[in-house]
């Protein structure tokens, strides 16, 4: 048994260590470890955004399903497009930045596919829009987890969640290579910006 006082941090370990488990989860990781009462355990886990966001999402058998969020700044994504083949400069890759609810788009060039640069970048971003609760890639699990541990070894305040690997629609890529074919320019930074403007 732990003092009251304790609750919150105990509970707070047991909930990140079940990866944000509902209360039956909790319940089960505190016998192991200690008593902690039932009532408390319900409270934590209703006033957690991430539990609460993942117990409105309705259920269905279908293999493909689309991610959605309603608000700002709760999902969003990053994508890599691969220019090394068909770069004239000196960035080979192009990063596209998404939040899924209002699907505002922010491009970056980058010269490498490494997580230090793609986190750097979007440490800039979430320093003016603010960081996303959910964080996915389509490259996969692995790379956004490198990613955001590159952003909490700069940032100690930081806290952000990977997400499932979704696909963006975009067509960013298409519009980039549209864009600089029409406008016979091999100026791929002043590229992404108009096709950014393009976008939003």
């Amino acid at each position: 048994m732990i003092p009251v006082e304790e609750y919150f941090d105990a509970l707070l370990q047991y909930h990140r260590a079940i990866g944000d488990g509902g209360r039956d989860k909790m319940l089960f990781a505190s016998k192991t470890k200690c008593y902690v009462r039932r009532a408390a355990i319900e409270i934590f886990v209703s006033l957690c955004r991430m539990h609460n966001t993942k117990k409105f999402q309705q259920h269905h058998n279908i293999l493909i399903r689309s991610v959605t969020a309603k608000d700002f700044n709760l999902r969003s994504q990053v994508d890599l497009i691969d220019f090394q083949l068909t770069s004239f400069g000196y960035y080979k890759w192009l990063m596209n930045y998404e939040d899924h609810a209002t699907k505002f788009c922010l491009l970056g060039r980058l010269q490498t596919k490494r997580a230090a640069e793609v986190a750097l970048k979007l440490m800039k971003v979430f320093l003016v829009f603010g960081d996303p609760y959910i964080l996915q890639s389509d490259n996969s699990r692995e790379f956004t987890v490198n990613v955001i541990n590159e952003l909490l070894a700069t940032w100690s305040d930081y806290k952000i969640f990977p997400g499932e690997p979704g696909v963006l629609q975009s067509g960013i890529e298409n519009l980039f290579r549209a864009w600089m074919y029409n406008n016979g320019s091999t100026d791929e930074v002043k590229g992404s910006r108009f096709v950014q403007w393009q976008k939003n």
